[in-house]
């Protein structure tokens, strides 16, 4: 055996011995408290129902080939299971791509009439294991599961089993690693950025059970420890190809996540920009409702640019930035996006509109005397004022003295 093919075979080894006995010390330090042996809990495929969309039995899987309106809902009908005793839940499927959104949703007893979602990141085909426990909203008894799909199939999405497990320390395992491998997403943060699966404290997706970074750190320090403790039991010469090797094999594992992640933010990227103009990739944006809400705006505003006074009450964390850029459409006009209440009439000038925004507003318009007024401000009620456009996102009024 060539020398160099040898050193990669021994540094293997040695990652691999210290992978095994970190995995069994982080897995019984994550263990939880109560750890019940209760036997999987599976469903096949042909088992689930096909409540929106064209999804059809196929041998022991169900076959997702068409959506209804961009949307397909399986179901798996009545089902009746304690949430804790089952925290985690893996998925045989073929199917799942970036062209298409996959929700896991169940409901609850006791609150029949609420659904509880959360959203699957995982592309490709193959096996998917999620850790329930660390969604709050995995409580009670779960008396219904299933997937909603949204988006353009444009290829059958396949479900072969869901199985609800206990934990073990496999189990534990599957979900760490899947998590890693999971699509993290434009954040705005540098793409050098290295998470190991979906965070964003804005959108209440907790962080991954195991960080990827350190856990990856500790374990090449582990290889490398009992690299020493080997060399010196054994009395071997110091050999730095070993320890080089082994830097190497952990660098080349976080460099294959990481382009990974580059490689699905590019697919992601090309299915929703690719071939399109300038408007269309605005309508597929985060904001795409907001900008069409705007297009129908501008119809009822003057072409040289007007003063429009921007009236928001920040209630979510994603509501500022939609009023930005809300402003940003709304160019040349000239906007003052700050307000969460009615302008002073001091400030207001006839000819000037006032644009409110959300679906949740404390402005009141009386048709009757065209009157404006603010049910949550001690402000001065405005008069002489307009309806100009209503929708369910924002109201345009003009006001003229």
């Amino acid at each position: 055996m060539p020398k160099h093919v040898r050193e990669v075979v021994i540094a293997s080894v040695i990652m691999l011995v210290s992978a095994v006995a970190l995995l069994a010390i982080a897995g019984f330090q994550y263990r939880p408290d109560e750890t019940g042996a209760a036997q999987p809990y599976e469903i096949l495929g042909y088992q689930f129902q096909s409540i929106v969309g064209g999804a059809v039995p196929a041998d022991e899987y169900l076959k997702l080939d068409h959506l209804y309106n961009g949307k397909a809902v399986i179901s798996s009908g009545s089902v009746q299971f304690s949430a804790l005793a089952f925290p985690y839940l893996t998925i045989d499927q073929t199917g799942l791509a970036p062209h298409i959104i996959v929700d896991f949703f169940w409901r609850e007893r006791g609150q029949e009439n609420i659904v509880k979602t959360e959203r699957l990141y995982h592309y490709g085909d193959g096996s998917l294991t999620l850790h329930l426990a660390t969604n709050p909203l995995w409580t009670g008894e779960i008396i219904e599961l299933g997937l909603s799909v949204e988006g353009e199939l444009k290829r059958p999405l396949v479900i072969q089993t869901f199985k609800l497990e206990s934990w073990s320390i496999l189990t534990w395992a599957a979900s760490i690693w899947d998590q890693w491998w999971s699509y993290g997403g434009w954040k705005g943060t540098s793409v050098n950025y290295i998470s190991g699966g979906r965070y964003d404290k804005i959108q209440n997706i907790p962080p991954p059970d195991l960080p990827m970074l350190p856990a990856v750190a500790s374990w090449l320090g582990v290889s490398l420890v009992l690299y020493i403790l080997i060399r010196r039991l054994l009395s071997l010469k110091l050999n730095w190809h070993l320890p080089l090797t082994m830097l190497f094999l952990a660098w080349l594992l976080l460099d294959s996540r990481w382009l990974h992640e580059l490689w699905r933010r590019t697919q992601f990227t090309q299915y929703r920009y690719g071939d399109k103009t300038q408007q269309q990739k605005w309508q597929s944006e985060k904001d795409g409702q907001w900008y069409l809400m705007v297009e129908q705006l501008k119809k009822h505003l003057p072409e040289q640019s007007a003063r429009i006074f921007q009236v928001m009450k920040s209630s979510e964390p994603m509501d500022d930035y939609y009023r930005y850029r809300v402003r940003y459409h709304l160019l040349p006009h000239n906007v003052f996006p700050f307000l969460q209440a009615l302008p002073e009439r001091s400030d207001i000038r006839s000819g000037d509109y006032i644009l409110d925004l959300g679906e949740h507003s404390s402005l009141l318009y009386n048709s009757d005397n065209n009157q404006l007024e603010d049910a949550g401000s001690a402000s001065v009620p405005l008069q002489s004022v307009t309806l100009k456009y209503r929708s369910l996102l924002g109201r345009l009024y003009q006001f003229r003295d």
